[in-house]
């Protein structure tokens, strides 16, 4: 039943971080469809952000990505990339989003609580990683 449980933790960890890159791309190219249920005026927002704003979202999605792959291969470098992909969020998230360009006013109440939702969840997945990386003694 654990080697289970780990197996589907870690799938829904890949997926999450794969999907994560499509909702980058889906966001920064303005796909109709998948932004018709979001305000306007925080996609223009999102689509607005400062270069190197936009490369640390897409560097913790390939870190956090690539962790979810490792972690598959039961890797030891799963859970560094893992955490170091949630703290890259946070850091984004609360750092520049939140406190340096007005995300409370463009997220809403609603999308700081999805927001800090998600990142919550990329650290019970990293702390998995760490957890079953520490029971299975992972390879290099």
């Amino acid at each position: 039943m654990k080697a289970l449980l780990f197996w589907l933790i870690s799938l829904f960890t890949l997926i999450f971080w794969a999907y994560a890159g499509l909702d980058m791309f889906l966001t920064l190219t303005g796909n109709e469809i998948y932004l018709k249920d979001f305000p306007p005026q925080m996609i223009a927002w999102i689509q607005d952000f400062p270069l190197w704003r936009k490369a640390l979202w897409g560097g913790t999605i390939v870190l956090g990505t690539a962790g979810g792959m490792l972690l598959i291969l039961q890797r030891k470098l799963a859970p560094i990339l893992l955490w170091l992909a949630s703290l890259l969020m946070l850091l984004a998230f609360i750092g520049y989003d939140i406190m340096m360009a007005e995300g409370v006013k463009y997220y809403g109440q609603a999308g700081v609580i999805a927001s800090g939702v998600m990142i919550a969840l990329t650290m019970l997945l990293a702390w998995h990683a760490s957890a079953a990386a520490r029971r299975r003694r992972f390879k290099h």
